[in-house]
């Protein structure tokens, strides 16, 4: 996984550092540069072995 978004340019960070619950550990976040770089590294990240899901959180918005 770290390759992968070393190749997009990217850093994996865990969602949730630090803690003991070995699900929650396997979750990772990843900031990238533009939508289009996002949706590549989700497309990456996807069809790596144990990688369940991975998807692009969509920008916040006001209510």
């Amino acid at each position: 996984m770290t390759e992968v978004a070393a190749r997009a340019g990217v850093a994996l960070r865990p969602l949730h550092p630090g803690v003991d619950d070995p699900a929650l550990a396997t979750f990772y976040v990843a900031d990238a540069p533009d939508a289009d770089a996002a949706e590549a590294l989700r497309r990456d990240l996807v069809d790596l072995p144990g990688v369940q899901a991975a998807y692009v959180k969509p920008p916040d918005a006001p209510p």
